[in-house]
């Protein structure tokens, strides 16, 4: 018998079925488009995306037909709101964001709660990314919509609701609305109150793994799965792939090297409140019951790799795919061992950051000798050391980290993992499954079904380290002079780039 796991993004789905051991037995992606709309408005089709984790996990059920899946759980982002209605049909688009219609709508949760008071209850800091911007925009400039929709869901808990089981939300993806009271553990009465919403227009909340029902046996036919397939219920992504890393307990946090570089660090209580508040990091509900994550990420992340390899290195890219090689392992493989003498400013997808003026990238320190492997090097080190000022404030916050587990593509580079250890000076873990999410949602549908005892035995049977990556004294005193320096370049440069990048709009 084989567990599934399905993680539902922006842009693809992805069904994978596990052994019991952690050993990947089937995997299959779908994608689909996000739509844009007018004023900054991203939607998706959540009868495309429904299509394709059909596909995914029919897919993913005809490779395991000699191991049946006996239990499945889903994880997705936590921004996508789907309404439904009554009868439990999608009504409308899944929203993603709204963008600067976002604006009034947290001026005035500020203007009556206060942010102290709203991180008080949410232990998040108002943002437009969050549910509670969207359902305000969606009660008044879309009310016919609003009127329709009965309930607004996940995209886990739209999936589980049309897999035949309910569409009820988890804590983690709760997080993600600005609308759960952390403390008490429910929508907070305060809150809905303030930004007037009804609060049955909400799911109902349950711990992740919870069993939440079968699969109708009408799907279950369509998509080659037994309706004794038990459904349990997931959480977010990113608390998903915390899990699916073994993430599980203080002082572990998730490094993702993927198109977005980010730390998920997990901790048990939330240590200084204010110091969290005072330095933007949210405190999360994790899928583990009583631990929390943090999230500390730079948007250009590898999307730097990519600006590199697009721009500056399109033939070798082009002779890589020829010979069926990674055109960022040969990039990667020309990197020196030691630290260059370039500081880079990775803010090419930042274009403002959260309280500050608009911005952009830098590389400092060119000369005729500068080598294209420095370069590469040079954008991983201003990557890194991005990280490194959050992980700084992390501490000062009381969350301390002293060991991550490494997930995406970045992680299978040796030289990328070393780079990391030695800029952060802790101990890097890659562990076996690059894309961690599916593997998460798989063990809370083992913990949900009896497959295994609790977290620690799911992970302990599950989630295996294969390599360990231990910073190196001497390159890490060279990088902590070096964050002390990005900092103040980075302060001193900010209006200036900012300056270059308004004068071109």
């Amino acid at each position: 018998m084989s567990l599934l796991g399905v993680d539902v993004g922006a842009g693809a789905c992805v069904a994978a079925a596990f052994a019991a051991d952690g050993t990947l037995l089937a995997q299959a992606q779908r994608d689909y488009q996000p739509l844009r709309g007018a004023e900054g408005v991203y939607e998706l089709d959540a009868h495309q995306v429904w299509a394709a984790v059909r596909e995914a996990i029919a897919a993913a059920a005809e490779q395991v037909r000699a191991d049946p899946i006996q239990a499945l759980s889903i994880s997705s982002i936590g921004e996508a709101l789907v309404p439904l209605g009554a009868d439990g049909r999608i009504t409308g688009r899944a929203l993603l964001d709204i963008g600067d219609q976002a604006r009034p709508y947290l001026h005035e949760l500020e203007g009556q709660l206060g942010t102290e008071r709203v991180y008080d209850l949410t232990r998040h800091l108002p943002g437009p990314r969050y549910w509670l911007p969207k359902l305000c925009w969606l009660r008044d400039k879309q009310p016919e919509q609003w009127q329709r929709a009965s309930i607004f869901v996940s995209l886990s808990g739209l999936m589980c609701s049309l897999l035949g089981g309910s569409s009820a939300s988890d804590y983690s993806l709760a997080s993600s609305t600005l609308l759960l009271d952390a403390v008490r553990g429910e929508w907070s009465p305060e809150m809905l109150a303030a930004c007037r919403i009804p609060q049955e227009k909400l799911p109902r909340l349950a711990p992740a793994t919870t069993p939440v029902g079968t699969v109708a046996p009408a799907v279950g036919r369509a998509l080659g799965l037994s309706p004794r397939v038990r459904l349990l219920l997931g959480g977010h992504t990113h608390a998903c792939q915390a899990l699916g890393a073994g993430v599980i307990r203080s002082g572990m946090s998730l490094y993702g090297m993927t198109g977005h570089a980010y730390m998920i660090p997990t901790f048990q209580a939330v240590p200084l409140i204010s110091l969290m508040r005072e330095h933007g990091l949210d405190a999360a509900s994790h899928v583990i019951p009583d631990l929390f994550t943090t999230r500390l990420h730079n948007p250009s992340g590898g999307l730097l790799l990519r600006w590199f390899r697009d721009q500056l290195a399109p033939l070798e890219r082009r002779l890589a795919r020829r010979r069926g090689a990674n055109p960022y392992d040969v990039l990667l493989a020309e990197m020196p061992d030691a630290p260059t003498s370039l500081l880079v400013l990775p803010h090419l997808a930042s274009p403002e950051r959260a309280g500050g003026p608009p911005t952009s990238g830098a590389v400092l320190g060119l000369t005729l000798g500068t080598t294209r492997g420095e370069i590469v090097r040079a954008l991983l080190e201003g990557m890194t050391l991005y990280l490194a000022a959050g992980q700084d404030a992390l501490e000062r916050s009381g969350v301390r980290v002293t060991v991550y587990r490494s997930i995406g593509e970045g992680s299978r580079s040796h030289g990328w993992q070393q780079l990391t250890a030695d800029v952060l000076g802790v101990s890097v873990e890659r562990t076996a499954h690059a894309d961690a999410a599916p593997l998460g949602a798989a063990l809370l549908a083992g913990m949900g079904s009896g497959a295994y005892r609790d977290a620690e035995a799911a992970v302990e049977a599950a989630v295996r380290v294969e390599h360990c990556y231990e910073p190196d004294a001497a390159r890490h005193a060279v990088y902590r002079q070096r964050l002390s320096l990005y900092r103040e370049v980075d302060a001193l440069l900010t209006p200036y780039l900012g300056a270059l990048r308004t004068q071109h709009a």
